[in-house]
């Protein structure tokens, strides 16, 4: 193994997953397999299947609850500030020119379903939830040494990770589910009208 190619929703923990495999892995990690947030057109499914038996794929999935709020609070977001929670979900997404849905929950979907693709063509997979990392990430290194070899970890870098300082504790919000007081009965409507839950357990 050679090459750790990691896969996420944008706001799902990619960067700080990218920075501790860089790490604490003396192996590439990067994108060169494909955009780490699965814009279908990026995939480079020719090379995936050259080169499967040599790269670790990682995919990070975050609650789709808390992964709607944190595009929502986003500094790349592509809604304007102060849109509500429900309009969040109903708003168009833009993020390229080849990137283009109606919202962001029609975006989810069609991401898992390209990274579905690329699991079934892999020969070696991973998939964490950013609960996990929260969690437990030493358990989560752990995972990944099962495939490409590592000493003691390094976990320093999750100390300067986005919301360890400030208004709140990025443990407590996460493993508490704070994020769902965002959410009232017309909001969970709306979810549930705009995404099949199911699409949550096709990766997991």
């Amino acid at each position: 193994m050679n090459y750790i190619q990691i896969f996420g929703l944008q706001c799902s923990g990619t960067n700080i997953l990218h920075t501790l495999c860089k790490k604490n892995f003396s192996v590439t990690v990067g994108e060169s397999y494909g955009s780490k947030h699965g814009v279908k057109d990026s995939i480079q499914w020719d090379k995936i299947k050259r080169d499967r038996d040599n790269v670790l794929f990682v995919y990070i999935q975050k609650n789709v609850y808390a992964w709607i709020i944190s595009m929502r609070n986003s500094p790349h977001r592509c809604f304007p500030n102060g849109l509500s929670i429900k309009k969040v979900m109903q708003h168009k997404y833009y993020a390229s020119n080849v990137f283009k849905f109606p919202n962001i929950l029609e975006m989810r979907k069609c991401v898992i379903d390209t990274i579905v693709d690329v699991k079934n063509i892999s020969a070696n997979w991973l998939s964490i939830s950013h609960i996990d990392l929260i969690k437990d990430p030493l358990s989560m290194l752990n995972k990944i040494k099962q495939y490409v070899p590592a000493n003691s970890f390094d976990l320093s870098p999750l100390s300067k990770y986005k919301g360890h300082s400030g208004k709140f504790i990025r443990n407590r919000y996460y493993i508490d589910e704070m994020y769902m007081k965002m959410f009232d009965k017309e909001c969970k409507d709306i979810l549930n009208n705009l995404y099949d839950m199911n699409y949550e357990a096709k990766l997991m």
